[in-house]
């Protein structure tokens, strides 16, 4: 079955990985703009908690305006929102403007940007958790091959479960980072 940009789909064949059921919440996505189109309708809906994991804040995804714009009001609009973010190899960013870093200068309580010291279970997946429901899922990161699921709950619960685990035991603060005080 050939991914399309815009069109749901139903269940594959079985692996860690794969979507719920529900063919109405599920689209298979292929290149840049259908995940950013997605990933940006996702943040829209979405009300108080993000968790992303990536290998570098791929620019083509996390530098698009419209996700930026989301993510900024998804974190202002409660008192409450979290956004979490491990990145796998922020060395890229050092040195390097991104919107989404000085997102998190701005709105240091609400957007937390750690390093991953020990890789994840599937080491090449991207993915974006919204509200503990909604799930975007790049198979392999840079290739923009995967699936956005608005319903996958139990999809959802098992990758929160790993990225708490990584947050909690596996991640550090990023010094690089952190602006200069003087």
């Amino acid at each position: 079955m050939k991914p399309e940009n815009t069109t749901p789909h139903t269940r594959q064949s079985s692996s860690r990985e794969i979507p719920s059921e529900n063919c109405e919440t599920l689209t298979l996505l292929q290149g840049p703009e259908a995940f950013a189109k997605h990933l940006q309708q996702m943040l829209t809906q979405g009300r108080r908690h993000v968790e992303i994991l990536t290998q570098q804040l791929d620019p083509l995804l996390f530098a698009n305006a419209d996700v930026c714009a989301a993510l900024s009001g998804l974190a202002r609009a409660h008192r409450q929102a979290e956004v979490r973010i491990l990145i796998k190899d922020p060395k890229p960013l050092f040195g390097r403007h991104h919107p989404l870093l000085a997102l998190q200068k701005r709105l240091t309580s609400k957007v937390n940007i750690r390093r991953l010291t020990t890789p994840p279970h599937s080491e090449h997946q991207g993915y974006v958790i919204v509200d503990q429901r909604q799930l975007l899922l790049q198979h392999q990161e840079g290739e923009f091959q995967g699936f956005c699921n608005t319903d996958a709950a139990p999809e959802a619960k098992s990758l929160l479960e790993e990225f708490n685990t990584l947050w909690l035991r596996h991640a550090e603060e990023i010094v690089e980072l952190r602006p200069l005080s003087l």
